[in-house]
């Protein structure tokens, strides 16, 4: 049975997912968070993104927000913290519209990050053959990690609805990548020290900090993206994908 648009209850978007460390809640598919019009509202309230270059409502799957490749993008504006210092999770709904292309070919889904400041992270996908993975950068001041070859994900087509979940532990400085609630490996970036973040930064889906560019684009939908100040658990993560997981056919 299909999901209609708007029927996606906001009980399951602010109490059914974890709610601690929640700084960011976003949910295409309920009409307190997407209505219509450029703003993708954050349902914590504080960091809203604007839609650019005519990103646009698919009414698939209780609603989503379709990303054509080309020059599409969602930005907040200048006031969310720097998450490439701190510990953090980054979970998401994601259907690709286009299969990825094998070799150098990032395909980027956030960063967090803004111009002149040098703390950021981002996670992308990129394919290796048959298989799909996560590829992740992290930096603070002149100390640059980045995770390639990337982690690969366990066997998701990306043309299907998947829950992605990408962990990050400030104290193990262990980066854990999951796929529909299952854990599917670790990469360690190692300790780059304890600078403190900022309040300066942005987040970019779809795209780069400095967009649009047609190197780094996405072509898929996202349906909904939490951002946490913490590494989840993974009994968190599976808990956020079985709240949701049949909105989405899975």
């Amino acid at each position: 049975m299909g999901v209609a648009y708007g029927s996606s209850t906001i009980y399951q978007a602010t109490k059914g997912i974890v709610q601690d460390g929640l700084v960011l809640n976003l949910d295409a598919g309920v009409k307190e968070s997407y209505n219509g019009g450029t703003t993708w509202h954050d349902l914590k309230g504080s960091h809203d993104l604007t839609l650019y270059n005519g990103v646009s409502l698919s009414k698939e799957r209780g609603g989503a927000l379709t990303f054509d490749g080309g020059d599409e993008y969602a930005k907040n504006s200048n006031s969310s913290p720097d998450y490439g210092l701190l510990s953090y999770s980054f979970s998401f709904w994601f259907k690709a519209t286009e299969a990825f292309l094998s070799g150098a070919y990032n395909y980027y889904i956030i960063e967090n990050r803004y111009s002149g400041v040098t703390s950021y992270f981002s996670h992308y996908f990129r394919r290796a053959s048959s298989n799909i993975g996560i590829g992740s950068a992290i930096n603070r001041g002149t100390s640059h990690a980045n995770n390639l070859p990337v982690t690969m994900l366990t066997n998701p087509n990306e043309l299907n609805w998947n829950n992605f979940c990408i962990t990050y532990d400030n104290s193990s400085h262990d980066v854990k990548y999951y796929t529909n609630g299952s854990y599917n490996g670790v990469w360690q970036p190692g300790d780059f020290g304890s600078t403190p973040g900022n309040n300066n930064s942005q987040y970019v889906f779809g795209n780069t900090y400095s967009p649009p560019s047609s190197t780094y684009n996405t072509e898929g939908i996202f349906g909904a993206a939490q951002i946490y100040n913490r590494a989840l658990t993974a009994t968190e993560v599976a808990q956020n994908f079985n709240v949701t997981r049949h909105r989405f056919g899975i």
